[in-house]
């Protein structure tokens, strides 16, 4: 049985692979999306202890990251449709 545990730092820096830390942040963004806001914030300060902000910031690093399209390719899907609909809007 394989130990739960962060893979190499070779494969992390190619984004070959998540650490748990993005994992749970994909878990919680599935879990997030038809929240509104204040329940959303309310759930990732309590279930990943983080601020939004930084919940934010990790989850659009992911979008650039390979590992997360092959773990999650339809919330993946969904996370760029917006990403580019808010970039289309603001720049």
């Amino acid at each position: 049985m394989a130990e739960l545990t962060d893979p190499p730092i070779e494969e992390l820096e190619l984004g070959r692979t998540l650490t748990k830390l993005e994992r749970n942040v994909l878990e919680a963004a599935q879990l997030t999306a038809p929240m509104s806001p204040g329940p959303r914030e309310r759930y990732i300060r309590e279930r990943l202890d983080m601020s939004p902000t930084r919940y934010f910031q990790l989850l659009n690093a992911l979008l650039d990251k390979p590992a997360a399209w092959e773990a999650k390719p339809a919330l993946m899907r969904l996370l760029d449709a917006r990403r580019q609909r808010n970039r289309a809007r603001y720049w």
